[in-house]
């Protein structure tokens, strides 16, 4: 971890001494026209450009899989735009989108090319997504047809369970209550997914 670390500040030490760090870990609440619930979550980091004086969020992603992501179209990365607007009172229109590839063979921040003759690449990627009106307007239409789906599945009683979404990130917390027997349920959800370590369980 370390090693990442350092490799990552000596590629990045130049672009990030531009910005002002802004705060990490900042907590989101969008309020959407025609929802009776808000969107919330987190945001990586909010920075402001020294020159520019143009504000922005930053996203980290780490996977084994770096094609996998893609900065535009992402509902994600919007989403931290309307909420570093919201948060800091002022438009928001980029996201710096870094990608950081874990790789078993990767040494100091760089990974060996398959090929002898070809020189080693960077774990590290990042993309400059900016955004205009037209990304925020679909993205508050997209958030209400998820939310009319989401209503739709409630009114039959049923959520689709084992999507390509559960397993990623390290796995939905919410894996245990979904796929429990319905009359298991309600346990699940009163115990709070609470599960005591084991030397806690030698104590008790």
């Amino acid at each position: 971890m370390q090693e990442i670390i350092k490799a990552y500040h000596e590629q990045y030490k130049e672009v990030d001494a531009e910005y002002e760090d802004l705060g990490g870990e900042s907590k989101i609440k969008i309020e959407v026209p025609g929802l009776p619930i808000p969107v919330v979550g987190k945001i990586d980091r909010m920075l402001r450009h020294k020159e520019t004086q143009k504000c922005a969020a930053i996203e980290w992603k780490f996977s084994t899989s770096t094609w996998g992501y893609c900065g535009r179209p992402n509902n994600q990365l919007v989403g931290y735009a309307v909420g570093a607007s919201e948060k800091l009172g002022e438009p928001v229109w980029r996201v710096l989108f870094r990608l950081n590839g874990v790789h078993i063979s990767s040494k100091d921040g760089l990974v060996s090319a398959k090929r002898k003759a070809d020189p080693p690449r960077s774990i590290f990627t990042q993309d400059v997504v900016d955004f205009d009106t037209w990304d925020i307007e679909e993205w508050y239409k997209d958030m209400r047809e998820k939310y009319a789906l989401w209503c739709a599945l409630e009114s039959q009683g049923y959520f689709p369970k084992n999507t390509r979404s559960c397993g990623n990130f390290g796995g939905c917390s919410f894996g245990p209550l979904c796929v429990a027997p319905e009359n298991m349920r309600e346990t699940f959800a009163q115990c709070n997914f609470d599960v005591k370590p084991e030397d806690e369980w030698e104590r008790s």
